[in-house]
């Protein structure tokens, strides 16, 4: 398991932090992308969310919100553990969130629960970051984005009183609204889960490339005739570091393909469809995190989640 998150106004993820996810938050300063990880229970819950950035033409700060949606989730994940689905906790999240007097924006969410014991994956997902999983060298699954029309996602949101009073509409979902996707996972699968910072600006062809170039170097996925798979060896410790690299070049790529003004783009085909002409990245805070699935026979020992965060500029 690991993550790659690079605000928007930074360049690299390149600094490592190996324990102690509690603190990720307060190492990861100026995004509006929030993410957890939940461990404490007999499987993993995971999610991100992306603060919608057209909330602060209002003055709000939409990555506060992001942040307190993502540590309520986590939260209600840790109060009930395998008891708790993604849709529960994000609602149990929300209804928290509306209780803040002090917190208004909104944010997108794609919350994933994984059990240990049967490789059940429950994702759910509400907006435009989304959840894509890599099997045997190939996508095998990505969540659809959900908009209510170009360049607006489906969002959690809350309105402050002080804009309530303004004749002004603002784009509100329910939990209700968002996409569930039940499916099993197998030995050797690889889950991500992005916001649009990474997908607006990474065809999924290119995402499966770094997986899969990546897990074969490591040798956690290795070429057999045409056909790519599992490894059927003990995997090292060393190994499955190798393999958690892949966060840090999702954001890492993104983030160069953001700046390039020639470059084609899923942001850029999107805009196309609804008539807007749109060349090149789109620049925005990126998040990634990966879970790579595996058998407890095939593993020699576990590291830690891993962080890969911004290095700050000299």
């Amino acid at each position: 398991m690991s993550v790659g998150c690079i605000p928007r106004q930074k360049t690299e993820a390149v600094q490592t932090v190996y324990e102690g996810e509690e603190r990720w938050e307060e190492v990861v300063e100026g995004s509006e992308d929030a993410f957890f990880v939940s461990r404490k229970w007999a499987g993993v819950g995971v999610g991100v969310f992306d603060g919608v950035g057209g909330w602060g033409e209002s003055g709000v700060d939409s990555g506060e919100f992001s942040w307190n949606m993502s540590r309520k989730t986590k939260e209600a994940f840790e109060r009930r553990g395998g008891g708790m689905t993604p849709t529960k906790a994000l609602e149990e999240a929300y209804e928290g969130v509306q209780r803040d007097r002090g917190v208004a924006g909104g944010t997108t969410a794609c919350v994933g629960q994984i059990c240990s014991g049967t490789g059940r994956l429950l994702v759910t997902n509400l907006g435009d970051s989304g959840c894509s999983v890599y099997r045997d060298g190939r996508l095998f699954f990505a969540s659809k984005t959900q908009t209510h029309f170009f360049n607006a996602p489906f969002q959690l949101s809350k309105v402050p009183d002080s804009l309530r009073k303004k004749e002004k509409s603002y784009l509100q979902n329910k939990v209700r609204d968002a996409d569930e996707y039940n499916m099993y996972m197998k030995h050797g699968d690889l889950v991500v889960f992005a916001t649009d910072g990474v997908l607006d600006n990474l065809f999924f062809k290119k995402i499966e490339n770094i997986v899969t170039e990546t897990l074969v170097e490591a040798k956690i996925w290795v070429k057999q005739g045409k056909e790519i798979v599992p490894t059927k060896e003990k995997i090292t410790k060393e190994q499955l570091l190798s393999g958690m690299d892949i966060s840090r070049q999702l954001v890492t790529s993104a983030k160069k393909v953001a700046s390039d003004t020639e470059i084609d783009t899923p942001f850029a085909q999107e805009a196309k469809k609804h008539n807007y002409y749109y060349k090149g990245g789109k620049p925005d805070d990126a998040v990634a995190l990966i879970l790579l699935v595996l058998e407890m026979a095939h593993v020699a020992i576990l590291p830690p989640p891993i962080l890969f965060y911004v290095r700050e500029s000299n």
